[in-house]
């Protein structure tokens, strides 16, 4: 019986396992996020609608049918709550606002705890486990790391004769350790190297670094690794007029929102509200390097 047991603990605490469990937690964190969004952004905009409508139907029928019978004192009076419902809709836009964020936001750190926990079992995977279970493994939950192994085997430099028979002698494990730490501190070499670019990004500002630039068209034209997605939208710039009054009104645009740009590789990542600008964590889509909260 404490076989089975010890088997089962064994099994249950396998870095299959782990990474099972942590995919799940984050196609369910996911599917919250998007959730999230999708009803901040209708009930933000239903509120705004059905305002206006409001308050324009309430003004034409006070200023038609009882502005005219009354006095000068009493139209001031009577003013008033036509002057303060616009102030009162914003304040409960604004709180709406602030709500959702904070979910989104809370939620987004739960997420980036997650993404580096998946990070350290996957790491920890490269380091332990044979060539071949760790190669199952990564084409199962991590296929940008497997590429990456790849990339680095196929441009390797040719060595001596000595030196190669000395690789050729070592075991498939070692093998793997010496490429992935060869590959990863390349990727660390490449991605540190500062440019001559602004690194400073404020609200609707776009960057136009080279580095970014050529990543971002190789990335469309020949798909590139399979990364991880935006943390955030980029929004476009040029825009129809009906998303502009909507924007406005919303109070939800590119003017409104800061560039996320990776300190590796200065590439975009998207543009993020202000109120999460400050404490959200992400992934670079480009570098792979986690940008901390």
């Amino acid at each position: 019986m404490g076989f089975v047991l010890s088997r089962f603990k064994k099994s249950a605490d396998s870095p299959s396992t782990k990474l099972e469990l942590i995919n799940k937690e984050l196609a369910e964190i996911e599917s919250y996020r998007r959730q999230n969004l999708a009803l901040q952004k209708k009930t933000v905009a239903s509120l705004v609608i059905y305002s206006i409508l409001l308050y324009l139907v309430c003004a034409i029928l006070y200023f038609v049918y009882y502005f005219p019978v009354l006095t000068l004192s009493q139209k001031c009076l009577h003013s008033l709550p036509l002057l303060v419902f616009p102030i009162l809709i914003y304040g409960v836009k604004s709180f709406l606002h602030w709500y959702f964020v904070k979910r989104i936001s809370e939620n987004d750190l739960k997420l980036a705890d997650l993404k580096e926990e998946k990070n350290k079992i996957i790491e920890d995977v490269m380091e332990n486990e044979t060539y071949k279970k760790a190669t199952e493994i990564l084409e199962k939950y991590a296929p940008n790391r497997l590429h990456k192994l790849n990339e680095s085997k196929d441009g390797s430099v040719s060595m001596s004769p000595a030196a190669s028979s000395s690789v050729k002698s070592q075991s498939p494990n070692s093998e793997l350790r010496q490429r992935t730490n060869a590959s990863m501190l390349s990727d660390r070499t490449s991605c540190a190297t500062p440019g001559p670019n602004r690194s400073v990004v404020g609200p609707g500002l776009y960057t136009n670094t080279p580095g970014s630039k050529m990543t971002m068209q190789q990335r469309s034209m020949y798909g590139g690794p399979p990364g991880p997605p935006l943390p955030r939208q980029i929004l476009p710039r040029e825009r129809s007029y009906v998303d502009k009054i909507f924007e406005s009104l919303v109070g939800d645009g590119p003017q409104n929102r800061y560039a996320l740009i990776c300190r590796y590789c200065k590439s975009h990542n998207g543009m993020a509200v202000p109120e999460e600008f400050d404490y959200l964590g992400f992934r670079c889509c480009y570098c792979y390097m986690n940008e901390g909260t």
